[in-house]
C-alpha cells in the first residue's frame, strides 16, 4: 500500500515539472528576443514591437519633413531580429543660427570720409577782414598747402568758416575772356580769378584773395596768393597783381 502511495506522489511532482516546462517553452516561442553579446555572459532581453503612437511622441524638431529615398527604404525600416517594419524613415533638415549681416564699413561703400576740421575761430566780425587775418595767421606760422592757387584759396575760406554757398556769394561770373569785373565792385577779403597771363594760348589764369589798392588806377592791387602746383607745398604770399581782367568774384559772408 505504501509503495503505491509513493509511486502516485512521484507522478504527480514529475507531471507539475513537465507542465511547467511546457508553458515556459511556449511563452518563448511567441516572443522573439535578441542576444546582447558581452566579454563573459549572454543577456537575454525581450524585444516589444514599437507602439504606433511613438512617432506622434517625439519632438519633431522643424515643421516639414524630408521623406527619405526609395534605395534607403527597404534596408533600413525591417529590424534583423524581430522582423518588424519601423519605417517610414523620415530626414528632417538641420536648423541653423541665422549668421547677422555685416555691413562694410564707409570706407569699403566708396563713400567721401570727411576731414576733420579744427572749430572756426571768427578773428573780425567783418567776414572780408576774418578771411584776410586767416590767411595772414596761416602764412605767419608758415602753413604750407600742397596743390594749386584754386587749392589755397578755398582752404582759407574753409578755415575762416566761408567753405559753402550759404556763407559765400558770386558777385560776378564771367570766362577767362570776359566780361570782366568793375573793379569798384572789390572789396577787401574777395575771391578773385584774374588773367595773370593774356597772351599765352590758353590764356594763364590765377586766383587770388584782394587785400587793397596799390594804384587803383591801373588797376595793381595787394593779394595774398600760392605760387601753385609747380612750387610744391608752399606758404601763402603777399604780392601785387594787375586786376583789370578779373573774370570771377566770390564774397564771404
Amino acid at each position: 500500500m505504501d509503495s503505491v502511495r509513493l509511486f502516485l506522489l512521484t507522478a504527480s511532482i514529475l507531471s507539475a515539472m513537465l507542465g511547467g516546462l511546457y508553458v515556459s517553452h511556449g511563452e518563448a516561442a511567441a516572443r522573439p528576443v535578441a542576444t546582447l553579446a558581452s566579454e563573459d555572459e549572454h543577456v537575454v532581453a525581450p524585444i516589444e514591437p514599437p507602439s504606433t503612437d511613438t512617432a506622434a511622441s517625439l519632438p519633431t524638431g522643424l515643421d516639414v519633413p524630408v521623406e527619405a529615398p526609395e534605395d534607403l527604404k527597404a534596408d533600413l525600416f525591417a529590424d534583423p531580429v524581430t522582423g518588424v517594419t519601423l519605417g517610414p524613415l523620415v530626414f528632417r533638415p538641420i536648423a541653423t543660427a541665422a549668421v547677422p549681416e555685416v555691413r562694410p564699413a564707409a570706407a569699403d561703400r566708396g563713400r567721401r570720409v570727411a576731414v576733420r576740421r579744427e572749430p572756426v575761430v571768427r578773428l573780425d566780425a567783418d567776414p572780408g577782414r576774418n578771411v584776410i587775418l586767416t590767411a595772414r595767421g596761416m602764412m605767419a606760422r608758415n602753413e604750407t598747402v600742397r596743390g594749386s592757387c584754386y587749392a589755397y584759396i578755398t582752404e582759407v575760406f574753409h578755415r575762416a568758416g566761408h567753405d559753402g554757398w550759404r556763407t559765400r556769394s558770386v558777385i560776378h561770373e564771367a570766362g577767362p575772356s570776359g566780361p570782366y569785373a568793375d573793379l569798384d565792385r572789390i572789396r577787401p577779403g574777395d575771391w578773385l580769378y584774374i588773367v595773370n597771363n593774356p597772351d599765352s594760348t590758353p590764356m594763364g589764369t590765377h586766383s587770388v584773395l584782394f587785400v587793397g589798392w596799390e594804384d587803383r588806377s591801373q588797376g595793381y592791387a595787394r593779394t595774398i596768393s600760392h605760387p601753385g602746383w609747380a612750387a610744391g607745398a608752399h606758404p601763402g604770399r603777399e604780392s601785387s597783381y594787375d586786376l583789370s581782367r578779373t573774370y570771377r568774384v566770390i564774397r564771404p559772408r
